[in-house]
């Protein structure tokens, strides 16, 4: 596979493509094996071979992060059988994926498993239709996701924080393992660094706090937002008022 990786070049994939299709002649069951062999499709821009071969990946991957084809085939079957209203937060982040590959990707995940705003907001969306349908009434006009973010207190420096801790997951293993795991961290860290620049600006901090505070009013009973709140009072070095009841 090393060989076969070694012979891609920019621009030139056919080559890698025909270097794998024949290891995976030997052993089709090799999870990276796929998972390149996806890769490589998608640069190509075949984009139907490209999630064949990611799905296959995902569905060999020794590491169970992840539900696989089967577990959700499974989750259908048994719903169907006992008239079970079913959320398929597969199918619906399929629809919302904008890799072009119909796949859960990076428009939607932090990385294979975290669901960023968009990931989270398409599953709401998905609950939020089944519940119409079940309740029998007529859908309101559903909230934006920047007016979601608003209520929820998902602020810029609420994202940062959020990411930091998902990107320091991804400096350790498994991660450290994958072949292409530098290219990752640059990703990971280039995508660090502009949400820090973002959420802990002079500005930032003052745009945020004031923030913080419409949202707790608007939902003054919900302890998620005042614990963000007193994380952002303590980083900006408001200490007091992150120790003050509100």
């Amino acid at each position: 596979m090393r060989t076969a990786w070694g012979t891609r070049r920019p621009g030139d994939t056919l080559a890698a493509i025909a270097a794998y299709e024949m290891v995976g002649r030997v052993d089709s069951t090799h999870a990276e094996l796929q998972y390149r062999l996806g890769q490589l499709y998608r640069d190509q821009g075949r984009m139907g071979e490209a999630r064949e071969r990611l799905i296959r990946a995902r569905d060999l991957d020794a590491l169970r992060f992840r539900a696989d084809s089967h577990i959700n085939a499974i989750v259908r079957q048994v719903s169907s059988e006992r008239g079970v209203t079913l959320v398929d937060s597969d199918r619906s982040l399929n629809a919302e994926d904008e890799t072009g590959l119909q796949l859960e990707g990076a428009s939607l995940f932090h990385e294979h498993v975290h669901l960023d705003d968009a990931g989270n907001y398409a599953v709401a969306s998905g609950i939020a239709d089944q519940l119409t349908v079940l309740l029998g009434e007529p859908a309101n006009e559903r909230p934006t996701p920047d007016t979601c973010a608003s209520d929820l207190g998902l602020f810029a420096w609420e994202r940062y924080r959020l990411y930091a801790s998902v990107a320091g997951l991804m400096e350790r293993a498994p991660f450290t393992n994958q072949y292409d795991f530098l290219v990752r961290l640059k990703r990971s860290l280039n995508r660090l660094n502009a949400l820090r620049a973002e959420g802990t600006s002079d500005q930032a901090f003052a745009s945020a706090g004031q923030a913080y505070l419409d949202a707790m009013s608007r939902r003054p009973n919900d302890l998620a937002i005042r614990q963000n709140y007193a994380r952002f009072a303590q980083a900006s070095g408001a200490l007091v008022e992150a120790a003050s009841p509100r």
